[in-house]
């Protein structure tokens, strides 16, 4: 077997989580919002959002005992170019827990 010279016999691995860098500033581009019990959407300001942006997101419930998304899952309903974003559970009823949101923006390059 001929090896070629830019083929890698072993590759990196990654022994831990990603971790991220944020900071409460207007050009915050990851982070931790919590929908609100009673309320069925959540208005995130940041000038990083454009309109070509991806936005990830992820919860997890603060109460103990209620069902992981049991509202509904968490969608981006809205996003206004250089200014906020808006998710909301994709039902459009509210539940009577908090939900915390942990968002991402990446965009294309």
């Amino acid at each position: 077997m001929v090896r070629k010279p830019n083929e890698l016999i072993r590759r990196p691995v990654q022994k831990g989580p990603t971790m991220l860098p944020t900071r409460a500033l207007a050009n915050q581009w990851a982070g931790l919002t919590t929908l609100a019990s009673g309320s069925t959407s959540q208005v995130v300001s940041t000038t990083a959002i454009t309109s070509d942006s991806f936005v990830f997101l992820g919860t997890r419930v603060n109460s103990v005992g209620v069902g992981h998304n049991s509202g509904g899952n968490i969608v981006v309903n809205s996003i206004v170019h250089g200014v906020s974003f808006a998710f909301a559970r994709a039902t459009g009823s509210a539940v009577a827990w908090d939900e915390v949101v942990m968002w991402e923006i990446k965009r294309p390059n």
